[in-house]
């Protein structure tokens, strides 16, 4: 048994140690096999409004820092004029 979002004590879905078995399946895969955190950016839009609000896809963490480092990179060799 458990409060719901309206406060309401509803039964559990599954059984604690269903739950606790899906928890540990969902903490593995969430970790890449070198051992590394598997982080994904993805649209906030798509996070707080559902799949269809945005036609994008989340993005790897490890497939999107050498763009950034690129970025970075050329941007260091602009000179800023002073405003």
């Amino acid at each position: 048994m458990f409060k719901d979002e309206t406060g309401q004590i509803v039964s559990a879905i599954v059984d604690e140690e269903r739950r606790q078995a899906a928890n540990q399946v969902l903490k593995h895969r969430s970790v890449d096999l070198s051992g590394h955190k598997n982080s994904k950016w993805a649209c906030s839009g798509k996070i707080k409004n559902g799949a269809e609000s945005c036609p994008f896809f989340p993005i790897c963490e490890t497939e999107l820092k050498p763009f950034l480092y690129e970025v970075f990179r050329d941007t260091e060799n602009i000179a800023l004029a002073p405003v």
